[in-house]
């Protein structure tokens, strides 16, 4: 008899934990989530050079993918489903240099403003995707189950948008449209679990639309309405080309056990716009993806210095702006390049990352740096640079933090865009006439530290 209930009591602990799996989506039915990415726009304006078109791919203009920011909550009804409200904030672009439209010229910029609700069906959900055994390690027994989780979804909504109309479509433009139209989002996603409380995620969706009028533009030869997809493969490509620089500072980090417990290391994912001779006064004009390693070094929950390389690119045209000296000389340019700074942050309020009673503060920022050109259409060399900003940071789990920053590149040159004190005398810069860029975005970090060492029973 003792016997038999020792092995009853052995299976139930083996088959517990598949059980308590099962009903784990229950525990966290909530989901808040932000994210980055990029918009690519297919509709009147550029496009494929030929009809050739494959069913409209061949058509987005990778090279006028805009910066999109994402804010929503996603609600778990079933182990393999989930309702979400979205919200998408972005940038979509056209031009028809390179397209089979070229002699037209026409060009356009607009802002997007995307609230859906979207239904999600997980191919592998926590129920299906856990595959797992129990296992002892110091603590005890523990379960392991899968991490990835891969999900279709679809849904409903509305998008805002006003376009602003560049080159030879200024003279053609004609406003008296509505500034509004449904959309359908499609598409695929995939989660990695973090722990219980975070997770990274990837999606590539479509967005059909009711309206022709995204780009301010139809025409009798147009047989479809405006579509754009929220697709993260570009900036994931982008991210490779700089995660060499990753791996260096990640390993620069934990060269010390004293180094760790101070240390994160993180990443940024934001947009870079340019202001200098062509683009004097607007900002965010022709935004482009900016994205990059941080590293971390916390002397005390106030002061901070900070490492970070930032792949990102720069463009403008005169075309699009009023000056007529530059407008004859066709200025214009286009460039990537990698921003290299040290700085130091002041935070307003004591702030650890993954301290409770520290969770938040507000911050300032400020160092050298320098720029470095990849490849320009103009002539253009490094040069250093006073990069300086403002920002708030919180923690977003036991090791996680997260923030949003806009900062400000002061540059001690005046050849990024390849023009050289061509603008009127009165309407210099106020703080000289050299060129400037300019970040905004999101970034998480996580704590490198040894928990026997930081007990949380102290915080």
């Amino acid at each position: 008899m003792y016997k038999k209930a020792k092995l009853f009591l052995v299976l139930m602990m083996l088959i517990t934990p598949f059980i308590s799996h099962a009903q784990h989506w229950k525990l966290r039915r909530y989901e808040p989530y932000i994210g980055i990415g990029t918009t690519s726009f297919y509709g009147d304006i550029g496009g494929a050079s030929t009809t050739n078109t494959a069913m409209g791919f061949k058509d987005i203009q990778l090279q006028y993918s805009r910066p999109s920011f994402v804010l929503g909550l996603r609600y778990k009804i079933a182990g393999d489903m989930a309702i979400k409200v979205n919200m998408v904030y972005g940038f979509v672009a056209g031009n028809d240099v390179g397209s089979r439209n070229d002699g037209r010229n026409y060009a356009f910029t607009s802002t997007i403003f995307e609230p859906s609700f979207q239904f999600e069906y997980y191919i592998l959900s926590e129920g299906r995707g856990f595959a797992s055994s129990a296992l002892f390690n110091q603590r005890g027994m523990v379960n392991n189950y899968s991490r990835v989780y891969i999900y279709l979804y679809g849904g409903l909504g509305g998008v805002f948008f006003n376009p602003k109309p560049l080159r030879d479509f200024k003279m053609d433009f004609d406003d008296n449209f509505t500034k509004f139209g449904g959309v359908i989002p499609v598409g695929i996603g995939l989660k990695y679990s973090l722990d219980a409380n975070m997770s990274l995620g990837l999606e590539l969706g479509r967005r059909f639309t009711t309206t022709d009028y995204i780009d301010g533009y139809t025409s009798k030869f147009s047989n479809h309405k405006d579509t754009y997809y929220i697709d993260v493969k570009d900036l994931m490509l982008k991210f490779l080309r700089i995660a060499f620089i990753l791996l260096v500072i990640y390993f620069i980090s934990v060269s010390s056990l004293h180094a760790q417990k101070k240390s994160d290391i993180g990443f940024f994912a934001g947009t870079s716009y340019y202001l200098g001779d062509i683009n004097p006064s607007t900002h965010f004009y022709s935004p482009k993806i900016a994205l990059g390693p941080l590293y971390r070094y916390n002397f005390n929950p106030r002061n901070s210095l900070r490492l970070t390389g930032i792949y990102h690119g720069l463009s403008a045209d005169a075309r699009d702006f009023s000056n007529p000296l530059l407008i004859a000389d066709e200025s214009r340019f286009s460039g990537t390049y990698i921003d290299l700074a040290s700085m130091y942050e002041f935070n307003f309020i004591n702030y650890q990352t993954a301290k409770r009673r520290m969770p938040y503060t507000l911050y300032m920022t400020g160092g050298l740096g320098y720029h470095l050109v990849l490849g320009s259409t103009v002539p253009s060399n490094g040069h250093f640079t006073i990069p300086f900003g403002l920002g708030f940071k919180f923690n977003a789990g036991k090791k996680l933090s997260a923030g949003i920053e806009l900062s400000v590149r002061k540059t001690f040159y005046d050849f990024i865009d390849g023009v050289e004190n061509r603008m009127p005398d009165n309407n210099q810069p106020l703080f000289g006439n050299k060129d400037w860029y300019n970040f905004a975005g999101l970034f998480f970090t996580y704590k490198i530290f040894n928990y026997r060492d930081d007990c949380p029973t102290y915080d």
